[in-house]
Parts: structure tokens; C-alpha cells; sequence
């Protein structure tokens, strides 16, 4: 896969047998757990820490995928009173 997607295989192995690599992970993901309180992804963490689980599907369109982000920016930033929209599946 990594291959596949343009990346320098040679590095890629190395960086997953480096134990230095693993443990800068452990601590972004106690960061991000015990900070931002993130509880999965793709989660946004936008300026002053405020963070927003985000689950879109389908994605935006490449002409509008600026507006939505600008959108879910503005939901995060100023409107901290909203904690949670969810749509359900019908």
C-alpha cells in the first residue's frame, strides 16, 4: 500500500521499526485523549484547543470542500454551546 501511494518504501520500513517513532505516538495520542478529550477520529483540533469529532458521508465536493471546513471551523470556534449534531439514518 505504501507503495502504492508514492511513499519511499526504504523509509517507511525503517520508520516502523523505529521505537522512538512509537513512543512520540504514545504521547500525541495521551495528548489528545487527556487534552482535547479526542475519542476518535478524523477528529479537527482548531486554535485554543477546541476540538470536533467530524463523520461526513458522502464527502464534499472538491468545490465545496473549503465551505464545509469553513463551516465546521466556525461550529468550533464560535459556537462552543453546541456539544453535539447527529443526523439519523433514515
Amino acid at each position: 500500500m505504501a507503495e502504492g501511494v508514492g511513499l519511499d518504501t526504504d523509509k517507511f520500513r525503517k520508520d516502523l521499526n523505529d521505537r522512538h517513532l512509537l513512543d512520540r505516538l504514545a504521547k500525541d495520542h495521551t495528548f489528545a485523549v487527556e487534552t482535547l478529550g479526542v475519542f476518535g477520529t478524523p477528529t479537527l483540533v482548531f486554535p485554543e484547543q477546541k476540538a470536533v469529532f467530524l463523520k461526513m458521508a458522502p464527502p464534499p465536493s472538491p468545490g465545496e470542500a473549503v465551505s464545509v471546513f469553513e463551516d465546521v471551523r466556525c461550529l468550533a470556534e464560535e459556537r462552543y454551546q453546541i456539544k453535539e449534531l447527529k443526523r439519523p439514518q433514515v
